[in-house]
């Protein structure tokens, strides 16, 4: 059994068994929740049937009839207006008939009269008729608790006067809002324990990784240069078994090292008094130490190994703190548009997204100066300080500017850790595996657009919208940190000195004629749809439909799911068989035509259904994109570096997709949600035909005879 076989197979088991856990607290939970719900239904039905049969009761006091009391069913309303939980409130005679109701829906009359004499039974005989000890005596417990009553659940409550039992007050509740309460909560159940196990699998993922494979991994490629005579690094010194060698390892190659810069100072010390033993020494100790790679003044550096999963974390931490907000910000922003206006148009309510959108697409290029100065842990650093103060401010935001200023805050943070975790990734992949290292940071990535919508929608329900705001805070903080350990492996060195290009990076990428293709018909569609439809028209849409926060949640979660499994795949079919372009039109066009039947199907299940294909079309084309950017733009890599490359590619991509909310606002505007929808679909199958048809004709690079064509410069 190999050592990676082994890894896998402890890894695996680990998993499985915190997957067993959370399984059975998930269950454990769910029963109880259960359990609990009907009797807190009890206790809501009857302390607001105490509180009416007060009211009725005095009213019985003062002599009034029940049949005479006035105003009862406007009573009524105004008592169930304030619950909606509950679907009706009706008061009997003893015989059954109805006398004053109120409800949405009602049961039959007869069953009424059924449960009203099933009531009158239970009482002590006492109270059926005049007793002076009767108001002594209290109702039995059975008479107090609910029973099915049709399609309701209905609390029976007597109501005396004191001497006798006049009337019953029945107060239900629909019990198919039971029921979607069940329903609710076992689906709020369900995606915690997914998020749970994503979470965990992070986690895990890190600890297995930074503790043990990357420690071994570091200790094979130190033993490996020994072996080759490269005597220029050290090991770091850890706590765990690989301590004990490394410390071991260091000693020798300090020795060594040592030794060397000795001699040649003995050398050194000889030339001015014997020239010809010093020449003949210096001759000597040339062919002795040939074959060897000593450290510069004898001062070995330690070996820092690339942490690829580390990004891969900080990455999931900072994502998740951007998409906690995502099911719920244009409905968030509509509360703000209300202040400027009654019924705020879709183009307000877009305004934060497309703000946030734009931001960062005009600071990619700066993180990317910044990365190549201060390197990745302290750009990302300071992205989080930004981020973490943004969001804090954007959950407690003044008004529809205050809004729009900590998002502007919120995106600028956000662009210093996106470019700072891509880069990192894309600067210690190596050539052969760029799609693969580009899944890594995308799965990260993806893996937060599951857990941050659909956790962030039940927090939103059950905690509000600034407690939600301050837990993504609270997040990006931890990204923060996390990665000042995390990619804190070789610094970057200072950039070359590169010849300016009139115009710069942008200029340099923007004359490319591939990269301008790949930008139009590719890119900025898939930031468009994502923006305009995924982050926009879905919260309004679903909500519009009636759906909760949390069911707006997991919704949008689908598109993270889909991504998330099938990005890795799609990534190693495309490093191994190079088809990065065909994944890019296939998946282009798949995320197209799922948007096009909502607007034959407004539904849940159509919007649904988008979703899922979205995120299984992105899932094809986002790694490749980053594969033929690198393909692309190799030139003006090698000339202006990576950083300020992808920072480009980033700001062309988001400008385009900062119009997502604005198109689909514009479209919602005139066709309405679905339509707006439909019409964004089309505009994706369009663009990745032009796509697919443009690179089937020209190929991913120019031929040898075609670099002087003008559509390959």
């Amino acid at each position: 059994m190999t050592v990676s076989s082994r890894f896998t197979r402890l890894f695996t088991l680990t998993l499985s068994l915190i997957i067993a856990a959370l399984a059975g607290i998930s269950l454990y939970a769910a029963l109880a929740l259960e359990r609990s719900l009907i009797p807190q239904l009890d206790q809501k039905m009857l302390t607001m049937g105490l509180t009416v049969n007060a009211k009725l009761d005095r009213a019985l006091r003062y002599g009034i009839p029940l049949e005479r009391l006035p105003g009862v069913a406007d009573f009524f309303g105004t008592v169930l207006a304030a619950d909606p939980d509950l679907a009706y409130l009706v008061l009997t005679r003893r015989d059954g008939t109805v006398l004053y109701q109120y409800g949405t829906s009602l049961p039959k009359p007869e069953q009424l009269a059924d449960a009203t004499a099933a009531t009158l039974k239970m009482l002590p005989a006492s109270q059926g008729a005049a007793s002076a000890d009767s108001a002594k005596e209290p109702w039995p417990i059975q008479a107090l608790t609910a029973r099915p009553l049709g399609d309701f659940y209905n609390l029976a409550l007597p109501v005396g006067s004191g001497e006798a039992v006049a009337g019953v007050l029945h107060i239900g509740a629909d019990a198919g809002f039971v029921i979607q309460k069940i329903q609710e909560i076992l689906f709020d159940i369900a995606t915690v324990f997914v998020i749970a196990t994503l979470v965990a699998f992070e986690l895990l993922l890190l600890i297995v990784h930074h503790y043990l494979i990357t420690p071994i991994n570091r200790l094979e490629m130190v033993l490996s240069h020994i072996a080759d005579g490269n005597l220029s690094h050290t090991l770091p010194v850890s706590r765990d078994e690989t301590g004990w060698l490394a410390r071991l390892l260091n000693q020798l190659v300090e020795r060594l090292n040592a030794a060397h810069q000795q001699i040649l100072r003995q050398a050194a010390s000889l030339q001015s008094a014997t020239p010809v033993a010093a020449n003949r020494l210096s001759t000597s100790l040339a062919q002795l130490w040939r074959g060897f790679t000593l450290a510069p003044e004898g001062r070995p550096a330690p070996y820092q190994l690339a942490d690829l999963f580390g990004a891969r974390v900080a990455t999931f931490l900072f994502i998740f703190a951007v998409e906690l907000s995502q099911s719920f910000l244009p409905l968030y922003a509509r509360v703000y548009a209300t202040d400027l206006s009654d019924s705020p148009t879709p183009l307000l309510i877009s305004l934060p997204l497309t703000v946030f959108t734009l931001t960062a697409a005009l600071s990619m290029p700066l993180a990317g100066w910044r990365f190549e100065r201060a390197g990745s842990s302290r750009t990302f650093t300071e992205g989080a300080l930004l981020m973490t103060l943004g969001l804090a401010g954007t959950g407690l935001a003044w008004d529809f500017y205050g809004l729009l200023v900590w998002r502007v805050l919120t995106a600028a943070g956000y662009a210093f850790m996106y470019v700072a975790c891509q880069s990192y990734v894309v600067a210690h992949a190596p050539p052969q595996k760029q799609a693969s290292s580009g899944a890594l940071f995308v799965s990260g990535l993806m893996a937060a657009t599951i857990c941050g919508p659909a956790i962030g929608g039940i927090l939103a329900d059950h905690i509000g919208y600034t407690a939600t705001f301050g837990c993504a805070a609270i997040l990006a903080a931890c990204a923060g940190l996390m990665a000042f350990r995390l990619l804190s492996a070789e610094p970057m060195p200072a950039p070359p000195p590169r010849r300016p290009v009139r115009g710069g990076v942008v200029r340099a990428m923007t004359g490319n004629g591939r990269f301008m293709l790949l930008m139009l018909f590719a890119a900025i569609p898939a930031k468009l749809l994502l923006n305009g439809f995924l982050f926009f028209l879905v919260p309004l849409t679903l909500s519009e439909f009636g759906d909760s926060r949390s069911e707006i949640g997991r919704v949008a979660m689908l598109y993270g799911l889909a991504a998330l499994f099938l990005g890795p795949v799609f990534a190693r079919l495309a490093d191994r068989f190079a088809l990065h372009g065909l994944l890019v039109g296939a998946g282009g066009l798949l995320a197209g035509i799922g948007l096009i039947p909502v607007f034959f199907f407004p539904t849940t299940t159509g919007v649904l259904a988008g979703v899922l294909l979205l995120g299984i079309g992105q899932a094809m084309s986002i790694s490749s994109q980053l594969a033929l950017v690198t393909r692309i733009g190799r030139a003006p890599i090698e000339q202006f570096g990576q950083g300020p490359v992808l920072g480009s590619y980033r700001l062309i991509e988001r400008l385009g997709g900062a119009s997502g909310p604005l198109v689909a606002a514009g479209l919602a505007a005139v066709f309405g949600y679905p339509g707006a929808i439909t019409i964004t679909g089309l505009l994706g199958v369009v663009t990745a035909t032009l796509f697919s048809v443009s690179f089937l004709i020209l190929g991913i690079e120019p031929e040898p005879d075609d670099e002087l064509s003008p559509i390959a410069s």
